[in-house]
């Protein structure tokens, strides 16, 4: 008897093996280098003013009493919230318009206002116009939504967990730029008078040229995403996707690109499936507010007495603020196994240089990663209280392994949320909605993070119970992020 295909015979596996030349991911080099450009300049806006905003909160001389640590601290919480609310408001309309229109084109508005808002921040000469230039950048900038959702159409579930690390990696490095640009270019009149100190302009607008730079480095990411981001949201022939719904296997289709119909049971906008790692990312999100704003405000409190503080200046903070994204950087290349090519090609760097250990995603899976990182997290908000009382000369060494620890749980945590969050979505009709919502999230915890805190912060500098009921609230946060990762991939999950 003869075979009807001349390429089978007995000894053909019956199962397939797998291709090793397949392509690991969809997406060129090109759309990667773009969409990390973009990624890159989000966190630069956000970590700018972190080493200076107490010192600027601190000139406008805000009534009633303009040198009080503890209303100086409100007001540096109320202007952390307010960027935070204004992309609430947001974060859902741009995850929408991204599925109606495209990725590309909202990607390019957050980062022309990432252009525009440093710009008018450096020149805010009251508390109102920092306040309406904090609001215009949280209104238009949905850069981490609509990137998120690219990331989730041009990778496969076998780069996915590596993508979602080298997003964090390049947002880490945003961090340390901002960080250190703020630091050192604040107030340059006074800390390079050879340069600066003849300089009307700049005496008058002391936090203008940090604000200039990033708005340099925003236009440097404007145009490289102008020129080489390609749009990733499908206009025909959707999507299809291989599920498990209550034990039996489904495959569903997206209909014509994202405009096709949704399938899938779900409430209020999510399928139920999404809900749990939308909620956990945006309590990790609350942790991080609180914990990202609280430290720098620690810091430049001023040390010795009832103060509480470490007496840190606008330098010294922020080479410890770009210390802190350094480590979380580290630990975030420790997390990606820099095996896809488009990795090694961005970095020049082979696996066995970077890592030590297989990668901890590959053991533990995203969820326990998850569980882990929250743990850091705990621990090093139970610590951070301590550090006032240690005397001032053998204060570094734990306050960086301190920072160190934080970063790695920061860095553990936000990466297997958000390869959760993605295989969360039914189809790729789904994502940008659901980053649309799980943003939306975040932010509203960035907004309420701080708010909450400026008035824990305020209550107990007043009562007595500073700074341990600070941390002691953030704990408490870590603890419902815990018992909220119990409920993730109960109901469904893809195969």
């Amino acid at each position: 008897m003869s075979l009807s295909n001349p390429h089978l015979s007995e000894n053909t596996p019956l199962l397939p093996k797998d291709n090793d030349d397949e392509p690991r991911t969809p997406a060129s080099r090109t759309q990667f280098l773009a969409l990390y450009t973009a990624v890159l300049i989000e966190p630069i806006a956000g970590s700018l003013i972190q080493p200076f905003i107490y010192f600027m909160i601190q000139s406008f001389g805000l009534p009633p009493s303009p040198d009080d640590p503890s209303q100086i601290g409100w007001y540096v919480f109320l202007i952390h919230s307010v960027y935070s609310l204004s992309q609430v408001v947001s974060s859902i309309p741009i995850g929408l318009l991204s599925d109606r229109f495209g990725r590309r084109k909202m990607l390019l508005i957050g980062l022309a206002g990432n252009i525009v808002s440093p710009i008018l921040f450096g020149l805010a000469r009251n508390f109102e116009e920092a306040v309406g230039a904090r609001v215009l950048l949280g209104l238009i900038n949905g850069n981490t939504g609509v990137a998120k959702s690219i990331t989730g159409e041009i990778t496969t579930p076998l780069t996915r967990a590596n993508a979602f690390g080298m997003f964090n990696f390049w947002a880490s490095i945003g961090d340390i730029l901002g960080s250190l640009i703020g630091g050192y270019l604040s107030n340059p009149a006074e800390k390079y008078p050879d340069v600066f100190g003849s300089s009307a302009f700049f005496a008058a607008y002391p936090y203008f040229l940090p604000g200039l730079v990033a708005a340099i480095l925003g236009a440097i990411g404007f145009a490289a995403n102008w020129v080489l981001l390609e749009e990733t949201l499908p206009d025909r022939g959707g999507n299809v996707r291989v599920v498990e719904v209550e034990g039996k296997r489904e495959v569903e289709k997206s209909g014509k690109g994202t405009r096709g119909a949704r399938r899938g049971k779900g409430k209020f906008l999510l399928p139920d499936q999404a809900w749990p790692p939308v909620m956990a990312l945006g309590l990790l999100g609350l942790v991080n507010a609180m914990n990202y704003d609280a430290f720098p405000l620690l810091a430049n409190t001023p040390a010795g007495g009832d103060n509480g503080g470490l007496g840190f200046g606008t330098r010294r903070l922020g080479l410890m603020l770009s210390s802190r994204a350094g480590f979380k950087l580290i630990a975030q290349v420790s997390l990606c196994t820099m095996e896809v090519n488009w990795s090694r090609w961005v970095l020049n760097l082979s696996a066995s240089q970077l890592l030590v250990y297989p990668p901890i995603t590959a053991r533990l899976g995203p969820l326990s990663t998850l569980r882990l990182g929250i743990f850091l997290l705990l621990l090093t908000t139970i610590l951070t209280p301590v550090l006032p009382s240690i005397p001032y000369d053998f204060l570094f060494p734990p306050l960086l392994a301190l920072l160190f620890l934080q970063s790695t749980g920061v860095s553990l945590s936000l990466t297997s949320t958000y390869v959760l969050v993605t295989d969360s979505a039914p189809s790729q009709a789904w994502l940008g909605v659901i980053n649309g919502v799980a943003q939306m999230g975040a932010c509203t915890a960035r907004t309420v993070g701080p708010a909450l805190l400026g008035w824990v912060w305020k209550w107990g500098r007043e009562n007595g119970a500073f700074p341990w009921l600070v941390w002691g609230v953030i704990a408490g946060v870590c603890l419902l992020l815990g018992w909220e990762t119990l409920w993730i991939g109960r109901r469904r999950r893809r195969v």
